[in-house]
């Protein structure tokens, strides 16, 4: 599980990921105003969900705001939201992950989990991340990036 700054930062900013989370055992998040990496547990007080590390519990819907909570989603949950949004099969996405990962450029090193955010945030929001931001981009299809690879993204045919 990738908990370096830099993907707490992508996390942190694709607003639209954090909008879908639904919390579940086993998810990892950070607590921004104590600083702490965690994986979470459920603990279910009087029919209300509360949410544990390993020195509090949160009240998810009012602590989201007040501690600066970010969810971190794993490689797994990042798949599971692209394969539902595209419909498409495990194969098909395997080889238009393969071909996005060779088009980019990563800011930092490189984690699954970072490739399957930034692919996430691409096919469905038509963003990538540049200079520490997401930014919206005009071309929605990974393809397009071959006849216009000076275009927004910092590809390695440039």
């Amino acid at each position: 599980m990738d908990t370096t700054r830099s993907y707490l930062r992508m996390c942190r900013e694709a607003m639209e990921i954090q909008a879908q989370w639904v919390a579940e055992n086993g998810d990892w998040w950070h607590v921004g105003a104590r600083d702490l990496f965690s994986a979470v547990l459920m603990v279910d007080k009087n029919s209300k969900y509360k949410w544990k590390d390993s020195e509090r519990f949160y009240d998810l819907e009012n602590d989201i705001g007040l501690f600066g909570i970010v969810w971190l989603p794993r490689q797994d949950q990042l798949q599971r939201m692209i394969l539902r949004q595209s419909g498409e099969s495990c194969m098909e996405l395997l080889e238009k992950i393969t071909f996005f990962s060779k088009q980019i450029e990563f800011e930092d090193s490189p984690t699954m989990e970072k490739l399957w955010l930034m692919y996430y945030m691409f096919i469905t929001e038509g963003k990538i991340w540049k200079d520490g931001r997401w930014v919206k981009n005009n071309l929605k299809n990974i393809n397009e990036y071959n006849v216009h690879s000076d275009y927004c993204l910092e590809t390695k045919t440039k």
